[in-house]
């Protein structure tokens, strides 16, 4: 049978990435005074530096209250420092400190209409006609310090001075157990990463800080409440994880993400910031004993967390019955993936309810991702425990009859693509804002 053209670049990209396990690569591993880890791959093959950093902490990280946090920070880290992002460093770090207060005053208002709402005096408390007169004058006098604040930044600067050092790719994305922050830099410029990293890491200023809940609001409503089988996904998600905290998507409850207070996000970063939970990455053309003694000059004069990170120590029971989600999602099919049926097929394949079964079982995104429906039997183990005490996400789980009778003619099952792997840009597809930001 001949191969779609749609389909012959993935079997490509698969070949060519085949032979890389078998290479030996000479990996420089050093930990800094206060506990920070440096890998480092020499590459002399052109003067530039992929650079990074990783935060070992994720959304399994949080807890009732305030998921979405860690993803939080994939956009509080752009922010900026005492001395990158403002005019005025003191008027804005006065105008944090105001709208600390103000908002600590609007969370007492919402705390009265959550207990009317729990009391089914009200339907919703998001409602803005559910509003007190005095809810709506303190929401006005906010507005007015966010308006003043926005008059001091400096949009995107810590962007701007890495793309006139010659950066590319300035980005970071947010999984369940790990947050990374990525640049590309010409060799010459190692020490400017150097400075610049550990500046946000040292000196950070969380500015904006309650306006940014409304953009990733607004992101979680575009990534993942508006795509087809988002919310589905999310529920059956909730439903596969009773008491471990994947129970929830990488971007959070919208009640969460809405009141998140700055103080609970500077005791994150306190927490989970700190030297000691981070590792750096270096793969480029540069000399590691100096890039080694540039990291302990900068990045080691952050402080170590001596308290340590708390050790998620809920496991997850074994399911005592079976558990099953049947949902309707109706969509077009990806044109990759129609192309490939076509070709596989002879003939198209029209998606919607009563056309495309899978439609019911398979959650397709717009990536065309796939969440393979699965029967949770009362045998199913809850996952063991992973490295670093975490617990594994993936679950061998029996692939229901129905499911397999449903699947074209000579597809693959589970077992060759569960669909749970892929590129960061496909996963942030899945979970609403996981996968990598476009910056720039």
């Amino acid at each position: 049978m001949s191969i779609p053209i749609a389909c012959r670049g993935w079997l490509a990209a698969l070949l060519v990435a085949a032979p890389l396990g078998a290479q030996s690569i000479p990996v420089v591993e050093k930990t800094l005074s206060n506990g920070m880890r440096l890998v480092m791959v020499e590459r002399h093959d052109q003067p530039t530096i992929s650079l990074g950093w990783m935060a070992r902490v994720g959304s399994a990280d949080e807890r009732p209250g305030i998921t979405g946090m860690a993803h939080l920070f994939e956009h509080m880290m752009f922010k900026g420092t005492r001395t990158i992002g403002t005019k005025d460093a003191k008027r804005d770090a006065e105008l944090n400190d105001l709208q600390d207060k103000v908002q600590a005053q609007i969370r007492q208002e919402m705390s009265i209409l959550r207990e009317r709402q729990r009391r089914g005096e009200i339907a919703d408390m998001m409602d803005p006609k559910a509003r007190t007169p005095r809810l709506q004058q303190l929401l006005k006098d906010f507005e007015g310090l966010v308006q003043e604040q926005r008059g001091l930044v400096v949009k995107d600067e810590m962007d701007r001075i890495y793309t006139q050092a010659g950066g590319t790719g300035l980005n970071a994305s947010t999984s369940q157990d790990r947050t990374f922050y990525i640049v590309g830099l010409p060799s010459n410029k190692l020490e400017l990463w150097m400075w610049m990293e550990s500046d946000r890491l040292a000196n950070p200023v969380f500015r904006e800080f309650y306006s940014e809940r409304d953009v990733i609001l607004e992101e979680r409503r575009q990534t993942l409440e508006s795509r087809p089988g988002g919310v589905v996904g999310e529920a059956f998600n909730a439903m596969t994880w009773a008491a471990n905290t994947y129970h929830w998507e990488v971007i959070g409850w919208p009640s969460d993400i809405a009141q998140v207070t700055r103080e609970q996000a500077s005791t994150f970063f306190a927490t989970f910031y700190a030297p000691n939970n981070l590792t750096a990455v270096l793969v480029g053309d540069f000399d590691p004993a100096k890039a080694e003694a540039l990291a302990e000059r900068y990045f080691g004069r952050i402080p170590t967390n001596t308290k340590g990170v708390p050790e998620i120590i809920t496991l997850e029971p074994a399911q005592p019955a079976e558990q099953r989600m049947v949902a309707e999602v109706e969509t077009l099919l990806p044109g990759g993936v129609q192309d490939c049926l076509r070709g596989a097929q002879g003939r198209p394949r029209p998606a919607g309810p009563g056309r495309d079964p899978r439609w019911l079982l398979g959650l397709h995104g717009p990536s065309g991702r796939r969440r393979w429906p699965r029967s949770l039997g009362p045998s199913e183990q809850g996952p063991g425990p992973g490295p670093e005490g975490r617990h594994q996400r993936q679950r061998q789980l029996p692939w229901p009859e129905a499911g397999r009778d449903l699947l074209p003619a000579g597809h693959a099952g589970p077992g060759q693509d569960s669909g749970r792997h892929g590129s960061p840009a496909a996963d942030g597809a899945r979970s609403g804002g996981q996968g990598w930001r476009h910056r720039g």
